[in-house]
């Protein structure tokens, strides 16, 4: 236990299964990622990600999902991290509803940012900005616009740096607050008691967090005069002469009536800013009570606009008073500095339009400019269950619907409007929903009064509301913790090391919860496996091999294949692993591992006994004949496969080499797809794929792959593998009469050839795609058409209709010809 590296293995395997319990509590449930970056001790740049999701009890969760290095922060880069993650911890992006991160340009930006490149991915992915930071721009935006909000605050920078210099000055500035104390507690002037009184310091504001002002400016305001006897201990016993003359210089400007109207302005003004902050950055803060919080704000500060002045200048004025400060008649003129720039002001004016009134209208300017709210936040609103659910608005959360068309089908969406009308009744008429004050305590009441299942598709858009992210404190929370553990003691610490502390220690109340058995039982098997390789043997024509991830089927039989040396330069090898390595599907095989020594490659599957689909569509022994029924299952698994390599990864994956001798079949006969040898991936929205040699086994190559005058290479040229599936085995026999027993069958074996006739047209425009295909499969076979073209006909259908108007299947969804 005290070598080094088993404390880091322990460690790791502890982090593991931290991130596996919190990948296992968020089940299928839908999620949203929060972003930010930043350097650690070592000035590399780091990028945190962290998950909100909804949980089985309808409670919010954000939790943190790790740290990684990126050499830079484009956009890409960026992306690529996210994917490596999500790919580690078996996390697919299509399940993605909402992005939160600030407002760097690398990660909102129009063309090129991180939001974008993932909405193209998957458009359901709607990017939120963090409310936080949205306020925290807003006092930004005041403290550079107005010139003398910005001269204060760069006079309070200067007042912590002269007083915070030495030791020395804040031992005075705490000798002198503590005689203060005493005094006032002999006078009567302040109470006793248990937590008042704190010893007090004056703490460095930071630009990125300017929450810290506000608390940096009550401390200054509470000891004042004490600062003020340190700066007066500067000047006569300063380190050298230019100390002296800076503090001689500031003394004289923060005993003036304007430094503290400023101060007291700023005060109030923050106050109202950070009560917002604090409450944003709450991990269950949902985006309907964030929008709510933000108007009460607006609403402060318009009521301080209308009716604090008194109150302010009250407070000003006492304070002054105490402190010895000269106060000018508010009826006087007003001297600026310099005396050439005064203007024919009062004081009153200037204090009370230029300052307060000015101020206040530029906060409240920004908050409206920067909480804009957009159709989506304005449909999520409607979900709040304040006040009865007075801002309940059935066409709205309609809409809400429709801007998650994954999640709702047009279907769905009509059978929506009818639920909505009995859930508004339910909800009103129910005792217990009442006196609810948010989504978030919404969601929960419906998992335990059980209306989540009687208002399924209701409870989906609540869930969808919930995990749209409101702010970045998780990750920046991350970011506080990596300054704990990568400090300037320890600060070549590894980014995997480093990674595994911070989950370990942000999500210890999930950490917490995990049996040391189960950590020690990982490391125990990732120990037996060490040493453990795949090595050939024989000169290279055997394979040992019993490296195998041990929580993947470790009691199950695999299969090994070496690929002929003669192929290429191991392109194929490379490609097939990291095609196979990302892909997780039913009717997809799946790679256990692989090996490579040199020029001798393998690759290790799962064993799948019944062995490939060739087998029995060549065989001509009718004791192979695997049944109607069957065969039919066969075909819609290898659609069902096809169509998730077009649509349900990240990117397209177009696999170039479908044929029989590839589709392999289990124990169950079900048809998994393999050998990705010559796969090719592509964006979703790309129409065309460019090649420069065709890709496939002849005789199963599409037309268009070996001639552009039957048009372009698409994700089309998968689909003539149906072809293969649904006629070849027809051509094989004789007699197709002693084949089809019933009408059944018959049915079936009609539906198939009318399926191979429509997947073997030549031109890519005339065949179906993958999911009209499933759903040709999947449905009535009697309501086929025969395809337009005959086979082998010389030119693609002139006719202007999209495919879906020639009726394959009235009951097939309209999709356009350009999907």
């Amino acid at each position: 236990m005290t070598s080094p590296n088993i404390q880091k293995e322990i460690t790791n395997d502890a982090a593991v299964e931290t991130i596996n319990a919190t990948i296992k509590d968020m089940g299928d449930s839908l999620f949203a990622i929060i972003v930010d970056e930043s350097r650690d001790m070592s000035t590399k740049k780091q990028l945190a990600i962290a998950l909100r999701y909804v949980d089985k009890l309808g409670h919010v969760n954000e939790r943190f999902l790790g740290i990684t290095h990126v050499n830079n922060t484009s956009a890409v880069t960026l992306k690529s991290a996210i994917e490596e993650v999500f790919n580690k911890d078996s996390l697919s992006i299509s399940r993605l509803r909402g992005q939160g991160y600030d407002r760097a340009s690398n990660m909102r930006g129009e063309l090129n940012g991180l939001k974008t490149l993932i909405l193209k991915d998957n458009p359901s992915a709607y990017y939120v900005h963090c409310f936080a930071h949205q306020l925290q721009l807003t006092l930004v935006a005041v403290a550079k616009n107005h010139i003398q909000i910005a001269t204060f605050f760069n006079l309070v920078a200067k007042v912590f740096n002269i007083v915070g210099a030495s030791c020395k000055c804040r031992d005075i500035l705490r000798e002198k607050r503590n005689a203060e104390v005493i005094e006032a507690l002999k006078n009567n002037e302040i109470s006793t008691g248990r937590g008042l009184n704190q010893e007090m310091s004056l703490k460095r504001p930071r630009d990125t967090r300017w929450s810290s002002h506000y608390g940096a400016l009550v401390n200054l305001i509470h000891m004042f005069s004490s600062v003020i006897d340190v700066i007066e201990t500067i000047i006569e016993d300063g380190l050298d002469s230019d100390q002296r003359v800076e503090a001689n210089i500031l003394i004289g400007l923060l005993q003036t009536f304007e430094f503290m109207f400023d101060l007291h302005l700023m005060k109030g003004v923050l106050g109202i800013s950070n009560e917002l902050s604090q409450a944003l950055q709450r991990k269950a803060q949902d985006i309907v009570n964030a929008m709510k919080l933000v108007d009460i704000s607006k609403q402060r500060l318009q009521v301080m606009r209308n009716d604090g002045w008194k109150t302010l200048l009250e407070e000003v004025f006492a304070f002054c008073e105490k402190n010895n400060i000269d106060v000018p008649d508010m009826d006087d003129l007003y001297q600026p500095r310099p005396r050439r720039k005064a203007q024919n002001m009062k004081n009153l004016h200037h204090y009370q339009v230029k300052l307060f009134y000015t101020v206040i209208d530029m906060q409240l300017q920004e908050l409206n400019s920067r909480f804009e709210n957009s159709e989506l936040l304005l449909c999520v609103a409607c979900l709040n269950p304040n006040n009865l659910f007075s801002a309940f608005n059935k066409e709205k959360l309609i809409r809400l619907a429709q801007f998650y068309p994954s999640d709702f089908s047009i279907v769905q969406v009509s059978f929506l409007d009818n639920q909505l009308e009995t859930y508004i009744h339910d909800m009103r008429s129910t005792e217990e929903f009442s006196a609810l004050k948010g989504i978030g305590q919404l969601a929960e009441k419906m998992v335990e009064m059980k209306k989540n299942v009687s208002y399924l598709l209701v409870y989906s858009l609540v869930t969808l509301a919930l995990i749209l992210p409101v702010a970045t404190a998780t990750v920046e929370r991350g970011f506080s913790a990596m300054n704990i553990i990568k400090n300037r003691l320890r600060n070549r610490i590894k980014d995997q090391w480093m990674n595994d502390c911070l989950v370990t220690y942000i999500e210890k109340d999930i950490f917490k919860t995990i049996e040391c058995e189960e950590i020690m039982q990982r490391f125990q098997n990732m120990k037996n496996q060490k040493g453990k390789k795949c090595r050939f043997e024989n000169n290279g024509t055997d394979l040992k091999t019993e490296c195998f991830d041990p929580y993947k089927d470790k009691d199950k039989d695999k299969a090994v294949k070496i690929p002929s040396s003669s192929k290429g330069n191991g392109e194929e090898f490379i490609n097939e692993v990291g095609t196979m390595g990302r892909i997780h599907h039913v009717n997809v095989v799946r790679l256990v591992g692989f090996c490579a020594d040199g020029f001798r490659r393998a690759l290790v599957y799962e064993f799948l006994p019944n062995d490939s689909l060739e087998k029995f569509i060549s065989s001509v022994d009718s004791n192979h004949f695997l049944g109607w029924e069957r065969l039919q299952d066969i075909a819609l698994g290898i659609a069902k496969g096809i169509e998730y390599l077009h649509q349900g990864c990240d990117q397209r994956i177009l696999h170039f080499d479908i044929k029989p001798h590839n589709i392999l079949l289990d124990q169950n006969f079900n048809p998994k797809i393999s050998d990705f040898g010559l796969a090719k991936l592509c964006a979703k929205d790309q129409s065309a794929v460019s090649m420069t040699t065709a890709r496939g086994t002849m005789g199963y190559i599409a037309p268009e792959v070996f001639s552009r005058n039957f048009g372009s290479v698409s994700y089309k040229s998968d689909v003539t593998i149906l072809e293969y599936c649904c006629l070849k085995w027809l051509e094989q026999k004789d007699d197709l009469r002693v084949y089809v027993e019933d009408n059944g069958n018959a049915k079936i074996a009609k539906k198939l050839a009318i399926v191979g006739l429509w997947c073997i047209q030549w031109h890519p425009v005339d065949r179906p795609s993958m999911k009209v295909v499933v759903q040709m499969l999947e449905g009535e076979g009697d309501k086929l058409t025969m395809p337009p073209n005959p086979f082998a006909s010389t030119g693609p259908t002139r006719i202007n209709v999209s495919l879906p108007t020639r009726r394959l299947n009235q009951e097939l969804e309209v999709i356009l010809e350009s999907e």
